[in-house]
Formats: structure tokens, sequence, C-alpha cells
């Protein structure tokens, strides 16, 4: 790992207070925007159903992924297991409302702070190949 590297890792770690407070802001405004649009209420109780799912899943998740971790290259698939299951609830999540659609800037965020650079790669193609099958279903 080179200084450069050393550097841009430390960005993330003294900074993932926010890098998770805007995770979880984006995913909660997401949830606001769709919970005041005009959808019956069994939508709506589906999307605060599945919001909260998303929610607990990245939060335990990745509590449990980035348990005894002594670096940062080590065990990257536990912390992509939970990242492809952010992907498969938010698809599930932006089906049910556009609103969803704002998470993605949390969920973008999430992958670079959780995840060594190539497999940050993998988890945002899987992002933009379920947008784009959204779009064209």
């Amino acid at each position: 790992m080179t200084l450069k590297d050393e550097r841009q890792t430390d960005a993330w770690e003294q900074w993932q207070w926010l890098w998770n407070a805007i995770f979880y802001a984006s995913v909660l405004a997401s949830f606001i925007v769709a919970w005041l649009g005009d959808d019956p209420p069994g939508a709506r109780w589906r999307m605060g159903l599945l919001t909260a799912a998303l929610l607990l899943w990245h939060a335990v998740g990745m509590r449990l992924a980035h348990r005894g971790l002594t670096t940062w290259e080590e065990r990257p698939g536990a912390r992509l297991a939970v990242m492809v299951g952010d992907v498969a609830l938010w698809f599930l999540l932006v089906t049910l409302s556009p609103a969803y659609y704002i998470a993605l800037f949390g969920l973008f965020l999430m992958a670079f702070r959780h995840l060594p650079m190539r497999y940050a790669l993998i988890a945002c193609g899987l992002l933009v190949a379920a947008t784009v099958v959204e779009q064209l279903a």
C-alpha cells in the first residue's frame, strides 16, 4: 500500500461517521418522499418493511463482516455479499417507488467505504445494472 492509498483509506475511516450518516439519511429521505406519495396504504407498509430490512441488513451485515478484520483486504467477499443484499433490497424498493433513486447516493458511497477498489467496482457495476434493468422494465 502506498502513502497515497494510506491517506485515502484514512480519509474513508476518519470520516466513516459522515459516510454512514449520508447513507442512512439518503435511504430515510427516499422513504419519506415515497411515504408522502399517493401510494395505497398496503404499498406504503411494504416500502416501510423493505426499508427497515435494508437498513437492518446493512447495519448488522457490515458489523459482522467487519468483525475481527486486521487489514482492509481481509475477507472482502463477506462485505461484498452484504452489498449485493443491499442492491437486491434497493431494487425491490425502487420497483415500488422511484423515490428510492435518492438512496443510490448513499449506496455508491457505501461500496467505496466498505470494499477494496476492485470489489467496490463490482458492487457499483451491480448498482448500475440494477438501475438499467429497472429503467427498461
